[in-house]
């Protein structure tokens, strides 16, 4: 006789080790112990019954998702309601609901004595036909056991205690992003193919086709389909528990230590495309570094953390950063480990490896180039150059007080030093400007640092263009070009460049969807003054709805500053509805910044931090589009786009891809 396993495998076992547990006229349950698991399996075979339709003998079978009406009616203090009519079940819907939900509920009607005996172990199938209405299954290897119809019931009968104990369930970043996946295949996928081939074999396909639907319109509508009952003000909040536990009900392919290598015959070259994502390349000095952390970790232990960083008060916090460096190299978790390195080299760690000093400094022994060594410098620099408080809130210098500004700057000789201090520069010896980068990992000049007349004074520091050096080197010849007396005199007055894509101007360009994906008027080169970039001009500046509908009210909470023209809009090409371009936002309020936990340069506010309005108002446009990346153009420096990762988990194009399906369905 075949019984199935808790795994859902089908075994055959012979039928003198079998045991009719149960028999009556309708149906007899047999029970078996599987050898070698010890495992007890259990199945129920119907006998033929005497149709009363014309007397034929046929086999009554259960129908999953017909719900009769009066067993959607019952409440949990029904006695008439009988469980047991139905003995192919060990379960109903009530060990669906959660072990935190039976529990307070216990708590309230029979108090402490009467509280249920806990979760439901494999092991109480032993000498038991059901598990006890007062145990749930939602964490129990049977989960897959259940049907559509069992977690319709459940839905339909899910009352107040239960809603609160769903949103209250803890689940992982892992667990929403596994829901959020789910859902966008189900609107790509509308045939279903990709679920239907996770599937086990001999798996029911409308059963679980089911399932996912009843998930899917939990993370679209749950609202609506709960009857609104104490569920929320919208269908923004997401039982997420549920969802994830209505997917991992379906009998569908798992894998762990021991079967993970027959994921790649299962879903192909893909996959591990996912799995590798967190893999950037390492320079050659960022891989000296991380692997002399490691060795100092293991012969020194934290102690190396002390002995290496200037703060002893963040030391501790310094080594957290250092295992996290050397964990994520392990794993090839690159673009973890740039960050964490990112992070201790910078205030307040300051870490300085001697990996670092033969790297960025011995051109001999690392191979690069002179002019690409990277030294963190201390140079005078007025607090009233603009340059100063900008490069603080790029995270591209420190301030080291009294006017002093720590920066990174590249193509130093040791006699530009004074004499015995390896960070503070001669100014009298110095007499061409300095290039400084945005960083200790960044070779490329991003700043020009030009020092005093006679040594005297402070730097003037202004934005790097190969523009100005050409000015500055010129020959002389012909009639427009007038060679200048010195470098830094060209510098010190330069002239308007005449590419567009190097005038930074006062906004910030936040692209919600690519040019190529919108109907909308491209403009050109503008004709007066500088050349500005097409990119910048393309589309309408006002639309159908009010421009705070787009920015979340940021525009009103920026004051004057927020009534110029802050959207460019333009038609969406797969639904042909109106939606933004780029979104602007001034220079003035906000500042680029590398996001602590995405690991990539985005906009931050760096004024009117106490601006409750402005704050709330950058939140929702957060939540809503997600967080924007540093991601220049040829025409737009400044220019920032929403990364795949945040579109999968935001609300804008969660609804623009459910939009658009309805319409290529519709077709």
């Amino acid at each position: 006789m075949n019984f199935t396993k808790a795994d859902g495998s089908v075994v055959s076992i012979p039928d003198d080790q079998i045991n009719a547990v149960e028999q009556n006229p309708n149906y007899t349950v047999y029970s078996a112990i599987h050898n070698p698991t010890g495992e007890t399996v259990m199945t129920v075979q119907y006998n033929q019954q005497e149709s009363t339709m014309g007397g034929d003998d046929m086999n009554h079978l259960d129908n999953d998702f017909d719900v009769e009406e009066d067993d959607m009616n019952q409440t949990y203090e029904d006695p008439d309601y009988d469980v047991m009519e139905n003995p192919s079940k060990v379960f109903d819907w009530r060990n669906l609901r959660l072990q935190s939900a039976i529990l307070g509920e216990d708590i309230v009607s029979k108090g402490v004595s009467g509280l249920a005996a806990g979760l439901f172990r494999i092991a109480d199938f032993r000498g038991s036909m059901k598990v006890g209405r007062g145990k749930s299954i939602r964490d129990s290897p049977i989960l897959f056991l259940t049907t559509a119809k069992d977690w319709h019931q459940y839905v339909d009968n899910i009352n107040t205690v239960d809603i609160g104990a769903e949103f209250a369930a803890g689940v992982s970043s892992a667990q929403r992003a596994s829901c959020a996946l789910f859902q966008a295949e189900w609107e790509a996928d509308p045939a279903h193919s990709q679920l239907q081939s996770r599937l086990l074999p001999a798996a029911d396909v409308s059963d679980a086709v089911a399932k996912g639907q009843l998930a899917y319109d939990l993370m679209v509508r749950g609202r609506e389909i709960l009857g609104k009952k104490g569920y929320g003000q919208d269908n923004q909040s997401v039982m997420f528990r549920l969802v994830y536990d209505i997917v991992r009900s379906m009998p569908m392919k798992s894998y762990n230590y021991y079967t993970l290598y027959q994921l790649h015959p299962d879903e192909g070259d893909e996959i591990y495309s996912e799995f590798q994502s967190r893999y950037v390349p390492l320079d050659i000095y960022e891989v000296e570094m991380v692997r002399e952390i490691m060795h100092g970790l293991q012969t020194q232990g934290d102690s190396y953390a002390f002995k290496h960083v200037r703060d002893e008060t963040s030391a501790l916090n310094a080594a957290k950063l250092m295992k996290a460096a050397a964990a994520s190299y392990e794993v090839g978790d690159t673009q973890t480990t740039r960050v964490a390195l990112l992070s201790l080299t910078e205030s307040p760690f300051n870490y300085k490896p001697s990996s670092s000093k033969v790297s960025l400094t011995d051109s001999g022994k690392s191979g690069m180039p002179s002019d690409t060594r990277v030294k963190f410098v201390k140079m005078k620099v007025d607090k009233k150059d603009p340059m100063y408080e900008r490069m603080i809130q790029a995270n591209h210098a420190q301030s080291l007080g009294d006017g002093n500004l720590g920066v990174y700057a590249v193509g130093l000789s040791d006699w530009m030093f004074q004499d015995g201090k390896d960070q503070t520069l001669a100014t009298k010896k110095i007499k061409d400007p300095i290039k400084l980068t945005t960083g200790p990992y960044d070779t490329q000049p991003t700043y020009l640092a030009i020092a005093p007349q006679k040594g005297k004074g402070s730097f003037k520091i202004i934005a790097f263009d190969a523009e100005l050096l050409k000015a500055a080197g010129g020959s002389g010849k012909g009639k427009n070009q007038k060679k200048p007396k010195t470098v830094a005199s060209a510098l010190s007055n330069p002239k308007k460049p005449k590419n567009a894509a190097n005038k930074r101007g006062k906004y910030f360009y936040i692209e919600l969807h690519h040019k190529n994906k919108l109907d909308m008027k491209r403009k050109g080169p503008g004709e007066k003054g500088y050349k500005s970039p097409g990119e910048t001009r393309h589309g309408k500046g006002s639309g159908k709805k009010p421009v705070s509908h787009w920015m979340k009210g940021l525009n009103k909470a920026l004051g004057d500053a927020g009534k110029v023209q802050l959207l460019q809009i333009g038609n969406l090409k797969s639904t042909g509805e109106e939606v933004v371009y780029r979104m602007r936002v001034p220079t003035s309020h906000f500042g680029v910044a590398i996001h602590p936990e995405a690991g990539y340069r985005t906009l931050g506010p760096k004024k009117d931090k106490t601006n409750k309005e402005f704050l709330s108002a950058w939140k929702k446009i957060l939540i809503e589009y997600g967080i924007p990346k540093h991601s220049p153009s040829k025409d737009t420096h400044f220019r920032f786009i929403i990364p795949k990762s945040e579109r999968a988990e935001s609300p804008y194009y969660q609804g623009l891809r459910a939009r658009a399906g309805k319409k290529n369905n519709s077709r």
